[in-house]
């Protein structure tokens, strides 16, 4: 015959299940912690490190703009960019040009930037 467990062991029994879930709980939200403030560690260090800045800017197409105003461009508005609109942001400014047609951006990585530039036909120069 099997026996009946009495009141007290239940009760111990239980208490320790609680406390083991309870440990368990506390060790997930502790790694979870840890996790979070070492994936913002590293997410800080990115952008505060100089190779999340662009540091190499090749410029294709271009035959009538001066390669030194399309770097200073690119430059000061990424100064002040927001990361999920640069892309257009900067398309925006280059196009506003009018001697640009189109514009197309490639990221060769984090610090190199190609830009591709379409220009509009030069009629005629006027000298006054």
């Amino acid at each position: 015959m099997t026996e009946i467990p009495s009141v007290d062991e239940l009760i111990s029994e239980s208490r320790n299940e609680k406390k083991l879930n309870r440990k368990r709980r506390l060790i997930k939200v502790l790694f979870t912690l840890i996790g979070l403030s070492i994936f913002s560690f590293f997410i800080y260090f990115y952008f505060a490190h100089p190779i999340s800045s662009l540091s190499k800017i090749n410029v294709y197409g271009n035959n009538s703009i001066n390669e030194l105003y399309l770097k200073e461009s690119v430059l000061n508005s990424s100064s002040s960019y927001s990361i999920l609109d640069f892309g257009f942001t900067l398309t925006q400014e280059l196009e506003s040009n009018p001697l640009i047609k189109s514009v197309h951006l490639d990221y060769i990585n984090t610090s190199e930037l190609n830009i591709t530039i379409e220009e509009n036909g030069v009629l005629a120069y006027l000298n006054d």
